[in-house]
């Protein structure tokens, strides 16, 4: 029986993959099967991937067609997964070599459906770690909540609990027909998390960080990773929180406060953002309205944009690995 199932979606990642998967095949747990899906890449992806194939067993590389989205391919390697607990890897991070063995042990010790561990924060340009995130108990295992996880996956936190990458039950989410959303390439990893949580999953942070995650922007230069498929539609955000709020109506009264604090803030980003656009654009007419109309615009996306460039100056000092 294969222990884990890691999904693996790419498209157009030659430049970042390889390294992805020698992460996996240096893992102290042997027990797993790679599923990779090609998502209508146009570069060597696939033929990365066919080679790690090729060469062990443990690694599969699925071409479903067309390029339809993160979520439709780690779906699509859903599917096929064998393994007792479900993980995920994007392609331009990697695994840090203990991370499958602490996990594995670590949930079966709390009794957990799911489990998730901290995040090292990669410098995309010098590839070197300058952070680590601290979402839960710094010595032990921590309980996540629904309303912990709503408090801290909004614009005012640095880095947001939704980043973290689960390992997770196959059976509970089988039991459930838990699926990433496919309509959501924004923020889906929080609604799968957020999913979880509100069907009764019993879901732990770990106290320690093995899953290495390149952001998107650098601190070194300030620019963007030219393999990042991130996209910054805040909308998608919004619609995917709203659905929560309307699909669970057992939610306790702590945690709906909670998550409509969190659609109150992006939908403040999201009309900053606009009140910007309008400004650069040298639309002054319609950016008065929106200043006289929505005051609160200006309070609260000034707060998120002081908060955000201060954080960029506050940045810890690069470390090697």
């Amino acid at each position: 029986m294969i222990k884990v199932s890691i999904l693996i979606p790419v498209f157009n990642g030659a430049a970042t993959l390889e390294r992805a998967l020698d992460s996996l095949s240096t893992q102290t747990e042997p027990s797993f099967e790679a599923l990779i899906v090609d998502d209508g890449s146009t570069d060597e992806t696939a033929q990365i991937a066919r080679t790690f194939a090729q060469e062990d067993p443990r690694f599969r590389l699925l071409t479903p067609g067309g390029n339809h989205g993160v979520s439709f391919a780690r779906n699509a390697a859903l599917a096929a997964a064998q393994g007792q607990w479900i993980a995920t890897l994007d392609a331009d991070d990697w695994y840090e070599p203990e991370r499958l063995a602490l996990m594995l042990a670590a949930a079966e010790k709390v009794g957990a459906d799911a489990v998730i561990d901290n995040l090292k924060i990669c410098d995309h340009t010098t590839g070197l770690i300058f952070e680590e995130t601290c979402f839960g108990n710094a010595k032990r295992p921590e309980r996540l909540t629904p309303q912990a996880l709503f408090a801290h996956d909004t614009p005012l936190v640095r880095y947001a609990v939704g980043y973290a990458r689960p390992l997770v039950k196959a059976s509970f989410l089988k039991e459930h027909a838990l699926c990433y959303d496919e309509r959501f390439h924004l923020g889906e990893d929080f609604l799968f998390l957020a999913e979880i949580l509100l069907r009764g999953g019993v879901l732990f942070i770990l106290p320690f960080a093995a899953y290495v995650h390149v952001h998107r922007l650098s601190p070194s230069t300030g620019r963007i990773s030219p393999f990042s498929r991130s996209i910054d539609d805040h909308e998608q955000i919004i619609r995917s929180g709203s659905m929560l709020a309307a699909r669970y109506n057992e939610l306790t009264f702590v945690a709906r406060l909670a998550l409509h604090w969190r659609l109150f803030l992006f939908h403040q980003l999201v009309q900053a953002r606009r009140l910007k656009a309008l400004i650069q654009a040298r639309q002054g007419r319609k950016a008065l309205v929106l200043f006289i109309t929505r005051p609160d615009v200006t309070l609260f996306g000034g707060l998120i944009g002081a908060l955000r460039w201060l954080r960029q100056k506050t940045q810890p000092s690069i470390k090697a690995r």
